[in-house]
């Protein structure tokens, strides 16, 4: 596994436990928030500032870094909504 990317949607406090989890399995991480202080920018191995709402900017990351898995843990408002 090492060298798979994980993205994490989201680098606030609330995210920390998963970004700590993700390392310890052995995943590389790269976090996305809108603000451009987090404490899970600090743990990360790679992070961009990208509102958690914008799904071009989110997926372009994602194509960056060839992420294996996306995880939004703790923060509704990065997913988005199913169709009706």
């Amino acid at each position: 596994m090492q060298g798979l990317w994980l993205l994490v949607i989201g680098a606030g406090a609330w995210q920390l436990p998963t970004i700590s989890k993700a390392k310890e399995l052995g995943y590389r991480v790269v976090c996305t928030d809108g603000a451009s202080v987090r404490p899970g920018f600090d743990m990360a191995d790679a992070y961009e500032v990208v509102d958690i709402v914008d799904n071009e900017s989110t997926l372009a990351v994602a194509r960056k870094y060839q992420v294996s898995g996306v995880i939004c843990d703790t923060t509704d408002i990065g997913c988005r909504p199913w169709p009706t």
